[in-house]
């Protein structure tokens, strides 16, 4: 779910597991999903069972690293899904400690390239990595 209202206003109506992210507008060439501490604090302060987060390595608009916004996931006691472009950004994700990952930008950065059906290269180095993978981006 993304955004901070939105979240909320599921979880008044549920208490279905969520997953949450916030989208900040910078541009595409730029890490705009949950990119700060401050994100995740917000987003923790939700009750999402799981943040999801920019997993690649470019520049994030902060100076947290990616290992440091998935400890503070973890010190909230909720799990840390990486969103990844390519097969280096996986391995960067899993080693960063990200709990999932999730194919999600696949095609959508520099870094990557946009395939016409799902990225199968992606989707397999996601699932070498032993994490569990949410499959997105072009399946039918």
């Amino acid at each position: 779910m993304e955004g901070i209202d939105n979240i909320e206003a599921i979880r008044a109506a549920t208490l279905a597991p969520m997953m949450g992210l916030i989208k900040r507008n910078v541009g595409k060439d730029r890490v705009y999903l949950t990119s700060t501490a401050d994100d995740v604090r917000k987003l923790l302060a939700t009750g999402c069972e799981a943040v999801s987060m920019d997993a690649t390595r470019r520049a994030r608009p902060s100076d947290a690293t990616l290992s440091e916004l998935v400890n503070l996931v973890h010190a909230g006691g909720k799990l840390a899904i990486g969103d990844v472009d390519n097969p280096d950004s996986a391995r960067y994700a899993a080693e960063c400690g990200c709990d999932f990952l999730t194919t999600a930008l696949g095609g959508y950065t520099q870094e990557s390239v946009m395939t016409e059906g799902p990225d199968w290269e992606l989707l397999r180095a996601c699932v070498a990595t032993g994490k569990p993978v949410f499959a997105e981006g072009r399946y039918a």
